[in-house]
């Protein structure tokens, strides 16, 4: 019973401070005024995915359009 009741106080302390510390300042981070004021540079390397991501998805998208055609091949 000890144990679960300090799990439970471990628990509620992490969950207030990550509450407190990290999840308050989101909404003000993503609001419209603070966006408008970063660089076309800070907006592209906030969005942007990593090269690798990109081509993958190419990779993917042309595997997944073979495979399609491959499928309607054998369904004739």
């Amino acid at each position: 019973m000890l144990r679960i009741l300090g799990l439970t106080l471990i628990y509620n302390v992490c969950k207030q401070v990550i509450e407190r510390h990290i999840l308050r300042h989101l909404p003000d981070i993503f609001s419209p005024r603070i966006v408008a004021m970063y660089t076309d540079d800070e907006l592209e390397r906030i969005a942007m995915e990593r090269p690798g991501v990109v081509e993958k998805r190419k990779q993917l998208r042309v595997q997944l359009a073979n495979l399609k055609a491959g499928l309607e091949d054998l369904r004739k």
